[in-house]
């Protein structure tokens, strides 16, 4: 007989999206429920480590939400725990592009419970504005690209084809930052 205890198969959802602030009164019970737990996180972070928990091994989580905590510090903790404790199968970031009314820059993931292992590889898409929601199938189809999750494990979560990211470390590792410039700017101003 199953039951509840055994886990779910598949969980599928549209967290609430509720802001941090509203929830001021339940925070105490979710620092001491979820290690994801940050003080700035909206409600939605809680819902991916519980539907995580709710599966049973190899179960599938398929959540629309917002994207914030794919590069918010609010989220490092929940992106850590997807990236070390799932294996991440597609993420669909809509980026700025208005394709649904209720939600503002969402993203779809899809993730199966259970520890990477190997060097797994997931689909990614970052969605273009003006791409019709209509053609879905067909934009995803064309606009996808196989990412290692091992890109996922250091820092803020940037979808972008190998060659891309290998440019973007490059850069980072011999540029200046603009903020070092704005210094300057600020200090030779007074």
């Amino acid at each position: 007989m199953f039951g509840v205890s055994d886990g779910f198969d598949v969980a599928i959802a549209n967290p609430l999206y509720v802001r941090q602030e509203s929830i001021k009164e339940l925070k105490p019970a979710f620092k001491e429920r979820y290690e994801c737990f940050t003080g700035t996180a909206d409600l939605y972070v809680y819902f991916y480590k519980r539907a995580i928990n709710l599966l049973k091994d190899n179960g599938v989580l398929t959540y629309i939400s917002s994207n914030k905590y794919l590069r918010a510090a609010y989220g490092e903790k929940l992106r850590q725990f997807l990236a070390n404790q799932t294996t991440i199968c597609q993420v669909i970031d809509f980026g700025d592009a208005p394709v649904f009314t209720a939600i503002a820059y969402p993203t779809i993931v899809t993730a199966m419970k259970h520890t990477p292992t190997s060097e797994p590889q997931f689909q990614a898409v970052n969605w273009e504005m003006g791409q019709p929601v209509e053609s879905f199938a067909a934009v995803v189809e064309s606009g996808r690209f196989g990412m290692a999750q091992k890109e996922l494990l250091k820092g803020d979560w940037q979808f972008a084809k190998d060659d891309a990211l290998r440019l973007m470390e490059r850069l980072r590792s011999v540029g200046t930052p603009l903020g070092d410039y704005s210094k300057w700017t600020i200090l030779l101003r007074d």
